[in-house]
């Protein structure tokens, strides 16, 4: 499965640039600990069913994560207790689980061109005032 997650700064100034797969893993990895302790790190780790970050974009702050099928809510329960990343105070919403990369890019795509068609209907109607 693939999880399409939005990272979600609460101050966008603090917002580190300096995020990659590794930290998000980490810190994933961390929270699935805490959780669920050695039985859940021994499901994420294991080498043909563990978990990646197959993409990660810092300006938009996406993450498509792949995770085994039968350990998907294992992870997105961990998510959403992942409070910080490098000091910075966020938390992760859950835009799309999909069977497929592919599936989670068609979402991206319509979920992309809803946001920018919301922002120019905001913006045409700052312009009309």
């Amino acid at each position: 499965r693939y999880l399409l997650t939005e990272i979600i700064y609460e101050d966008e100034k603090l917002a580190d640039s300096m995020l990659t797969g590794a930290i998000l893993y980490r810190a994933i990895k961390e929270a699935i600990g805490m959780l669920y302790g050695d039985y859940g790190l021994s499901c994420i780790t294991s080498s043909l069913t563990g978990m990646e970050i197959k993409y990660l974009n810092v300006q938009t702050k996406i993450a498509f994560i792949r995770c085994n099928r039968n350990y998907f809510r294992m992870v997105w329960c961990a998510i959403t207790f992942i409070k910080s990343l490098n000091n910075c105070s966020c938390f992760f919403r859950t835009l799309h689980l999909g069977g497929t990369i592919r599936s989670c890019q068609k979402f991206l795509i319509k979920y992309n061109k809803m946001e920018v068609s919301l922002l120019l209907s905001q913006f045409k109607n700052d312009d009309k005032q």
